[in-house]
């Protein structure tokens, strides 16, 4: 709690973080940071709340994040941002609300998420977010693409979603998308939207067949189905059909 509800404090001093391992909540609620020097972060684990709150925030600098665990809240408010570094998340559980209410953020760098039990409401309220590099369901059962990124509302900015790893994860029955409702869609700033829908659907699943693992169930949005051509529907279905899964378009219902 560091500098944490300093709401005056505009800039801080290259500071020796080189023992610290919990940063939990230290500049939360600086509503009038606009910029933070290059922190050694190499030991953090906990990144909790970190930046939350700090809407005067544009950038931050590369952080060494490969140690982290949770990264809950971490920059949530973050009303500002404008783009954020890569990050290393390979150890992250928790990233649950990590960018809420980030409504300049249109672009999130690819993120291992592999290791992630908790992304609820990751994404939510991203108005402007149009591009997710790649992120990673391994290690999470059911999913609604709702509850995980949008918090229970429809997104209508989100053309490049790249999904890996659908259904990894051995008690993973249902995966709905239908959320995502412009999902595939290319435009100026993702004209290579289309891939990341075919890429997420055939390159990157798994084989539950093969693994033994039981039925699986997809839900689209209608107007996703609608960007596919008849021979792609067709792959989808019989690919989804001999990996042990179910292919479902189904309509939006919010």
């Amino acid at each position: 709690f560091c500098f944490s509800g300093c709401s005056s404090l505009q800039t801080i001093p290259l500071l020796d973080t080189s023992g610290v391992n919990d940063i939990g909540s230290c500049f939360r609620d600086c509503s009038s940071l606009y910029t933070i020097p290059k922190l050694n972060t190499s030991k953090v684990t906990n990144m909790s709340s970190c930046f939350s709150g700090c809407s005067s925030l544009q950038t931050i600098p590369e952080l060494d994040t490969s140690n982290v665990t949770t990264m809950n809240s971490c920059f949530g408010g973050c009303s500002s941002l404008l783009s954020i570094p890569q990050l290393d998340t390979s150890k992250v559980t928790n990233i649950s609300y990590c960018f809420n209410k980030c409504s300049s953020l249109q672009t999130i760098p690819e993120l291992d998420t592999s290791k992630v039990t908790n992304m609820s409401s990751c994404f939510q309220d991203c108005s402007k977010l149009k591009r997710v590099e790649g992120i990673s369901f391994k290690s999470m059962g059911n999913i609604s693409i709702a509850g995980f990124l949008f918090g229970y509302s429809s997104n209508t900015t989100l053309k490049y979603l790249l999904i890996k790893d659908i259904g990894t994860n051995s008690s993973c029955t249902s995966i709905d998308t239908t959320y995502a409702r412009v999902w595939g869609i290319a435009d100026d700033y993702n004209p290579d939207a289309r891939q990341s829908l075919v890429d997420s659907l055939l390159t990157y699943s798994f084989d539950r067949a093969s693994a033994g693992y039981s039925n699986c169930t997809i839900k689209l949005y209608s107007t996703v189905k609608a960007l596919l051509t008849e021979e792609e529907i067709n792959t989808v279905e019989d690919f989804f059909k001999d990996k042990n899964y179910k292919v479902k378009f189904a309509e939006f219902v919010g």
